[in-house]
């Protein structure tokens, strides 16, 4: 990738963000001397590429390393070991006025939205904190937190309320207007609906969409919720115990998955209509998540999976595509299992109706 301003505006298409082998632990320390004992391995050798304009969605069960790898990518966590480049230039070991610099590219909004608002001030407060951590308040402030206040649907009347005047809804609108305030190129969506009523999550994620067209901005799109991604996300990357084991289009990872952790979980999808309920066979994980700091040896996956054979035990299957397959998948036996016909017809119907 050519060497660029972080500051340029990247277009549509172009990666933006891009992640080679990137890992992070962290250390268990025990005894009255906190040694370090073990570790963590919350994160290992991940390869994931964020193209302008596009929604990157990341999925797997709670606990999996979808968060800590979010963090990472932004610089909020320093990786292991491996690589993160921004708009073509090396961020892994920037730090000081480096990491400064790139976080007007690249905003994160968390899971809980009051309890990353700080209650001691006000709305317009919070949304103008990095236009003046960033020294941009003095040249127009007041009327850029008016503008973003718009734009995420807020009444300016409401700049002078604190946080906990506000519902749900109107707390994670006002953490995304803070992260748009610096016109970022990357946002990083940290399951942004989850603590939100239904009816509300469908308000921010149209939110969310219409401000992905009208900015053109990329989105790392966290989540556990299978129908939200499938509705928001071009390319879809499946997370099992720190590593990526599935990736591909949406298209591809929920028309046709082809790791038995992807097909678990897309089985587990309640049917859009309820004619196509009991389509299919349910593919039931047995067992428990394994600890992430004492994982299986080889694939990671092969205590709850029910194609398991020695070779699974012995060789950590790559993240490659296979014969037969048509987007990169980490199993040894990766093949397309016919469970899904109900879902592949939701897809489908979903695809219809958007068109």
């Amino acid at each position: 990738m050519p060497r660029s301003s972080i500051h340029e505006r990247a277009e549509t298409g172009e990666e933006i963000l891009v992640l080679e082998e990137v890992t992070k632990l962290f250390p268990i320390k025990s005894g009255a001397l906190r040694r370090t004992t073990g570790h963590i391995r919350a994160v290992e050798d991940v390869d994931l590429t964020i193209r302008a304009g596009e929604t990157m969605g990341l999925v797997g069960e709670s606990g999996c390393g979808k968060s800590t790898l979010g963090r990472v990518a932004m610089r909020l966590l320093r990786p292991d070991s491996g690589r993160i480049q921004f708009r073509g230039q090396d961020v892994t070991d920037w730090n000081g006025r480096q990491l400064r610099e790139l976080r007007r590219e690249m905003q994160i909004v968390f899971q809980n939205p009051l309890a990353s608002l700080n209650p001691r001030r006000s709305v317009g407060d919070i949304i103008a904190e990095p236009l003046k951590i960033h020294g941009r308040y003095s040249d127009g402030g007041q009327r850029r937190v008016e503008e973003l206040m718009e734009i995420v649907g807020l009444s300016t009347s409401q700049m002078s309320r604190y946080p906990n005047e506000l519902s749900g809804g109107q707390q994670q609108r006002i953490g995304i207007a803070r992260a748009l305030a610096l016109n970022p190129q990357l946002l990083v969506l940290d399951e942004p609906v989850s603590a939100l009523d239904v009816s509300i999550q469908a308000q921010v994620v149209n939110l969310l969409a219409d401000l992905q067209a009208e900015f053109g901005l990329a989105y790392l799109f966290i989540s556990h919720d299978l129908s939200v991604v499938r509705h928001v996300s071009d390319r879809v990357a499946v997370m099992y115990l720190g590593e990526i084991v599935e990736t591909g289009t949406k298209e591809e990872v929920f028309s046709t998955p082809s790791h038995p952790y992807t097909q678990a979980l897309l089985s587990a999808v309640p049917a859009d209509d309820p004619d196509k309920r009991g389509l299919g066979r349910r593919r039931v994980l047995e067992g428990d998540v394994p600890s992430p700091a004492d994982p299986p040896s080889g694939c990671r996956f092969r205590t709850r999976c029910w194609r398991a054979e020695a070779i699974c035990e012995q060789s950590s299957p790559e993240l490659t595509i296979r014969d037969g397959i048509d987007h990169p998948t980490a199993c040894h036996f990766a093949e397309i299992d016919d469970v899904l016909g109900r879902l592949r017809a939701d897809a489908d119907t979903s695809e219809r109706t958007e068109t």
